[in-house]
């Protein structure tokens, strides 16, 4: 998952006009970042959710992101092929449904670390870090992803209450087949339908590796040579 810059991403996934973009083609920050795009994690802080700005922007051959504060931008963009499906949880299906909700998925199986790892302990009980409800956002919106080297990347923006209505007609007016909830998505998974379920397995593989480079039972050449052997580097 590469930083592009807006000229790049306009010579790769095309520039619509004035008046021949999409329906509600640009959704300005009605959604903050969290967690599960490299580029964008250096500008977290440590924090869980950053009130930072950010813009979808539908291209006529992908999807872009950009992140915005201050002095600091960062893009990304996506083919269309790549996007699997966009999914909302509100704050009680994540806390009650724990490891059945997308987040808790995605949790379980490695996928999303640095400073949303805080939410391990509170859903899943795992580890000392409790999280508490009034420090998770009111709504996730998690947009699962097949990444350039073939595996599933789950991205994860918190969203308002305030916001939900208009986060939920741009994703339904410019992806409605793609919007889905956690319980399809749980069925997808369950009959091995997902376009990346066999990715769960090695995500699941990477993070015992990486306990067990953080306990030194690995050495980190051990580790790298685990990990590029599941990732057939």
């Amino acid at each position: 998952m590469n930083e592009l810059s807006k000229q790049q991403i306009e010579e790769k996934y095309g520039k619509y006009g004035v008046f021949n973009g999409p329906i509600n083609q640009l959704l300005i920050s009605k959604v903050h970042y969290m967690n599960g795009i490299p580029p964008f994690d250096r500008n977290m802080n440590g924090k869980l959710v950053n009130k930072n700005i950010i813009y979808f922007k539908m291209r006529p051959k992908g999807f872009e992101i950009e992140l915005a504060e201050r002095f600091f931008n960062s893009r990304v963009c996506f083919d269309f092929n790549q996007l699997n499906y966009f999914v909302l949880e509100a704050q009680p299906q994540v806390f009650e449904q724990k490891s059945k909700s997308i987040i808790g998925r995605a949790l379980l199986g490695g996928v999303l670390l640095g400073p949303v790892g805080a939410i391990v302990g509170g859903i899943t009980g795992v580890g000392d870090k409790k999280l508490k409800k009034e420090d998770f956002p009111d709504n996730a919106l998690t947009i699962s992803i097949t990444d350039l080297d073939g595996t599933e990347k789950f991205l994860l923006f918190a969203v308002d209450n305030k916001n939900l209505k208009d986060v939920t007609v741009y994703i339904r007016q410019n992806f409605p087949i793609k919007i889905k909830t956690a319980l399809e998505v749980e069925k997808l998974y369950e009959n091995e339908t997902s376009p990346n379920s066999s990715q769960l397995s090695v995500a699941d593989e990477l993070i015992k590796l990486k306990s067990l480079l953080d306990a030194e039972i690995l050495t980190i050449d051990e580790f790298k040579a685990q990990k590029n052997k599941l990732l057939g580097i």
